[in-house]
């Protein structure tokens, strides 16, 4: 039987799959270091924690063969990744899985403002919570802007460098935050088409 390569993405970022074609490993290879590893180190506590499970159940004669076929299930998936993960290039990290240090505070980076790429800093550090806002400056503006840490019209100099000579990449990575058919992503869009026909 043939391996399933989206079981690969995070119940959580399940979302995804809607931009995603993940039907062979060369297509999971496509994502790239960063978000493999990522899911790699999601399914490797999901292991430990359903071993350490299916342990306690085993001692007092519950476990059952369903728990046993998930165990070699999540191997099989960390194995595919850990495979995966040796042919992989970096790429951007997909901005939906973003941790609240992404950007360092006084780290330069881009922000997509009024239909331009502009130079910005976080000058206060992201409040933890769901949403992860940030405060960015945009000195060529004088604004000072809140920002949800996850937004793609934000990304860091080495993340804007790649997007902007990998469409293909771009078209995902922009979809993959929800901006999919929205304003602000034709428009980005159309900012790194300028750019590809350099």
């Amino acid at each position: 039987m043939s391996f399933n390569y989206k079981k690969v993405i995070p119940n959580r970022y399940r979302y995804l799959l809607k931009v995603l074609d993940l039907s062979s490993q060369e297509d999971l290879i496509w994502l790239g270091w960063d978000n493999l590893t990522l899911y790699k180190e999601y399914w490797e506590k999901e292991l430990e924690e359903e071993r350490k499970e299916l342990k306690k159940r085993q001692e007092v004669g519950l476990s059952t063969k369903v728990e046993e076929e998930w165990i070699d299930e999540f191997v099989e998936i960390v194995d595919i990744l850990t495979s995966s993960i040796k042919e992989a290039v970096n790429k951007p990290l997909f901005p939906c899985e973003r941790e609240n240090d992404h950007f360092a505070r006084d780290e330069g980076f881009f922000i997509f403002l009024d239909g331009e790429f502009r130079n910005a800093e976080a000058v206060a550090p992201p409040i933890p919570s769901r949403k992860r806002p940030m405060i960015v400056y945009v000195a060529e503006c004088r604004k000072a802007i809140l920002c949800n840490i996850k937004d793609p019209t934000l990304m860091k100099y080495t993340e804007w460098k790649y997007l902007k000579t990998h469409p293909d990449y771009t078209e995902v990575w922009l979809k993959s935050a929800g901006y999919d058919g929205t304003e602000t992503e034709k428009a980005m869009t159309e900012a790194f088409r300028s750019w590809y026909s350099w």
